[in-house]
């Protein structure tokens, strides 16, 4: 290996995110994050790009046809027309065709993020015009910063915009047209198939516009990347100069063309998106989510705190839609509007279900050759000496012990011994955890996977446990479980003074998901005083250890309105439960857990 210092890129790279994708194809049923048009390409696609020659392909591609085709579809006349590979290509041309480093370029913020990152390669700053309103084009806000900025000089506008939906007004978009004077603006029209609104007719009249088209979304060609500009013909001069002359491949400018030809497909697949739409409108309305106009083949709606719990649960069933993270938009979800059967799948999947919720020591897992022996051997190396098996269930028995960290305490108290936190709880991890290597590796998973498999299809399943979140979740993966349950909410989400047996995590589970009845399965005193503090059904499981009658009166004495001998036989429980509803629905409401469920 060379010892030489490495070529640095130019500045202006380095501080770029990069813009990652999947290296191979993702698995799901259903990919609706990209906002792909599903429906796929005109047959007539496949069948010019089979019937490509030989001949052709060993030349170089020429784009006459392709482009006369653009300009009949656009009723633009060709030399006004340039080819592009795919949308991306337009863009990236006319940042560094016109941005350097002096110049800045501005735009709105949320916004399809790859032209801010094409104008920082040029090497020219991005200002970002906020919305003040959910999605309302901040105008005023553009409009001044337009006419004080200097050194402005392109102005990039989605229409419609990604991920918000909107279209840009005529009559706005003329303001900032005429605001920009000298200054290049770009009308990113990737998503106007769907929308009623276009600048192309305006190319002739304002001399600094140009607009960028793509036939990734409407025509369904993303695979081919084909996309073009329109401008005036001096500008197509100066971009040719950029673009290189063969960008787009022979099977692209083929499929194209083609796709092209047959406009009555596309139609009729903007006819199928407008009512997919309309049902994810209503439905997701209904379950009282706020849902944006839009005027492009995806919806974006305010999902609230149960925005994590809807991608999750649409994941979960193989469905894959757009979750940001962004600060200011974790309670978006965006969804490319599929066809109208797999929109009225979406809305079942999310309705209100039956909550089931786990605690996960002597519930999910046998704990009793990992955290048991993990508590014996903690307390004898500080104590100096035994301890038995029976003390630590007993102790743990008494309740408002939050985790085994505090019980390992009192039990050293109780003997009078007291011992640093911070030291008790780290020789505990080097037994129990060690970075996944220590008895957390003994534990055996009690629950069944299938039955798990099963049980999501009908039911949201959730875990709330003392365990720190590292370790419930290396627990989870090892057996390929995690997926399955949303929310997981461990000892890091519960504040000081509200772990069990306060009801407060399971408050955060019914927060985070759209529920119908809650169950929640435990195995201690503590869980079972949880849940009906919570006004859930309290289900005990005897856990390995305790498998005796003394065991399951004691569950029940304290307020546990079943008590199972396996979690594995929850079936029994709930499908009887969830039986008895339904024939009570249309009858008066029982409540015959209101007493037992008071705190």
């Amino acid at each position: 290996m060379s010892n030489k210092k490495a070529v640095e890129p130019k500045s202006a790279i380095k501080s770029i995110e990069c813009y990652e994708v999947p290296m191979y194809p993702e698995e799901y049923k259903l990919k609706l994050d990209a906002n792909e048009n599903i429906f796929g390409c005109s047959t007539k696609v496949c069948e010019a790009i089979k019937n490509i020659s030989k001949e052709k392909i060993l030349t170089y591609p020429h784009y006459g046809r392709l482009t006369e085709e653009i300009a009949k579809y656009t009723k633009t006349e060709a030399e006004w027309i340039k080819v592009t590979n795919g949308a991306d290509e337009a863009l990236y041309s006319l940042m560094q065709a016109y941005l350097s480093e002096k110049d800045e370029m501005i735009t709105v913020k949320p916004s399809f993020s790859m032209p801010k990152i094409y104008a920082e390669i040029a090497g020219a700053k991005v200002v970002e015009i906020e919305y003040k309103k959910r999605w309302k084009f901040p105008i005023e806000e553009f409009i001044k910063e337009l006419e004080s900025n200097k050194k402005i000089k392109i102005v990039h506008l989605t229409s419609p915009n990604n991920p918000t939906g909107e279209c840009i007004t005529r009559v706005n978009a003329e303001k900032i047209i005429k605001a920009a004077k000298n200054k290049l603006v770009i009308f990113d029209e990737t998503y106007a198939g769907y929308c009623s609104e276009s600048m192309i007719s305006e190319v002739r009249k304002y001399d600094n516009i140009a607009i960028v088209k793509s036939l990734s979304k409407d025509f369904a060609l993303a695979g081919l990347r084909i996309g073009y500009i329109i401008t005036n013909p001096e500008r197509i001069k100066i971009l040719k100069r950029v673009i290189s002359p063969y960008s787009v491949n022979i099977a692209a400018a083929v499929g194209a063309e083609a796709a092209l030809k047959d406009i009555k497909h596309i139609e009729k697949i903007k006819t199928e998106i407008e009512k997919s739409k309309e049902i994810l409108t209503n439905g997701l309305k209904k379950l009282k989510f706020e849902v944006y106009p839009s005027e492009a083949n995806f919806i974006l709606f305010n999902a609230g705190e149960k925005a994590e719990y809807v991608y999750h649960t649409l994941l979960k069933h193989g469905i894959k839609v757009r979750r940001f993270s962004d600060e200011g938009m974790k309670d978006l979800i965006r969804i490319t509007a599929p066809d109208t059967k797999s929109a009225k799948k979406i809305i079942s999947l999310i309705q209100p279900k039956p909550t089931l919720i786990f605690d996960m020591d002597g519930v999910l897992a046998d704990v009793s050759n990992s955290y048991r022996t993990t508590i014996k051997k903690t307390y004898e190396h500080f104590a100096k000496k035994e301890i038995s098996y029976k003390e630590i269930s007993d102790a743990k028995n008494l309740g408002g012990l939050n985790n085994d960290w505090d019980l390992t305490e009192y039990l050293l108290l109780k003997e009078g011994i007291k011992v640093n936190r911070g030291e008790l709880i780290k020789f505990f991890e080097e037994i129990y955890f060690k970075k996944g290597k220590g008895l957390i590796n003994e534990e055996k998973f009690l629950f069944r996977v299938e039955i798990i498999k099963e049980l999501a299809k009908k039911y949201n399943l959730a875990i709330f446990t003392g365990r720190p979140r590292e370790e419930a979740i290396y627990t989870l993966k090892k057996e390929n479980a995690e997926q399955y349950f949303y929310p997981i909410i461990t000892m890091d989400d519960i504040p000081e003074g509200r772990q069990k047996p306060d009801k407060y995590g399971i408050e955060k589970i019914k927060e985070k998901v759209l529920y119908k009845e809650v169950y929640y399965f435990g195995d201690t005193k503590d869980d079972i005083i949880c849940g009906n503090r919570a006004k859930v059904h309290s289900i005990g499981i005897l856990a390995p250890q305790s498998q005796n009658e003394e065991e399951r009166r004691y569950l029940t004495d304290n307020g546990a309105e079943k008590v199972l001998t396996s979690i594995n036989e929850i079936t029994k429980i709930i499908e009887s439960e969830t039986n008895e509803e339904v024939q009570k629905k249309q009858g008066n409401k029982r409540n015959r857990y209101t007493n037992r469920n008071k705190p």
